[in-house]
């Protein structure tokens, strides 16, 4: 894998959604939200075809945007 597409674990992101919101607008809410991650971070977001752990293994990604 080359050195530009390995994944950073380094950063984490936490959305916090009311309990109390009807389903619809929980799900609206994160997707509203991942949206604008995905614009904001842009290609850096995309950063290779599988995740690679600590240890070595490789889990295929599952994003399709």
């Amino acid at each position: 894998m080359e050195e530009s597409n390995v994944q950073d674990f380094k950063k984490r992101m936490v959305i916090i959604v009311r309990k109390d919101l009807p389903g619809w607008q929980v799900t609206n809410t994160i997707a509203h939200i991942s949206a604008c991650i995905g614009n904001t971070l842009g290609a850096s977001l995309r950063t290779g075809e599988v995740f690679t752990t600590g240890d070595g293994a490789q889990y295929p990604r599952n994003s399709q945007y």
